[in-house]
């Protein structure tokens, strides 16, 4: 939400998994110093040098204008049930196409135009099998 586009992109997956695990993230020079130290600090392949939770919380460039949220509480005006029933209620009387459509995730990633999963099922550069061999016999007295 910071930048605008993810971190590592690329129509090839193993090419996208390369830059996820090298760690080759795209961020823009126009960021703070603080926020690409900290986006950086998140994308590090290395999990026992990748910033916690903990960490991030204490980090600069989180910490301005940070307002905690307090605590949950069931008590809550707006949280109670009869402010979302109404809703909930509306949505379902909305008209339109009431069966869901289920999907797997290869369905679901293949109807994104930006992932192409070609290069887990297709192989580049592979030619047909040829055999060759030599013989001190003319070609004519071989066939």
């Amino acid at each position: 939400m910071l930048i605008g586009q993810l971190p590592f992109d690329d129509r090839n997956m193993v090419v996208l998994y390369q830059k996820i695990f090298k760690g080759d993230a795209k961020i823009p020079e126009w960021l703070s110093p603080g926020a690409q130290n900290l986006i950086k600090r998140i994308l590090e392949p290395n999990p026992m040098k990748r910033i916690n939770m903990a960490e991030i919380k204490l980090h600069e460039w989180f910490q301005k204008d940070y307002i905690p949220v307090g605590p949950y509480d069931d008590d809550d005006e707006d949280v109670r049930l009869g402010a979302i029933l109404p809703v909930k209620q509306q949505i379902s009387e909305a008209p339109g196409d009431k069966s869901t459509r289920q999907m797997n995730a290869f369905q679901l990633i293949g109807m994104a135009s930006s992932l192409d999963l070609s290069g887990f099922f297709e192989e580049e550069g592979v030619s047909q099998r040829k055999i060759r061999f030599a013989s001190a016999l003319p070609p004519k007295d071989l066939f």
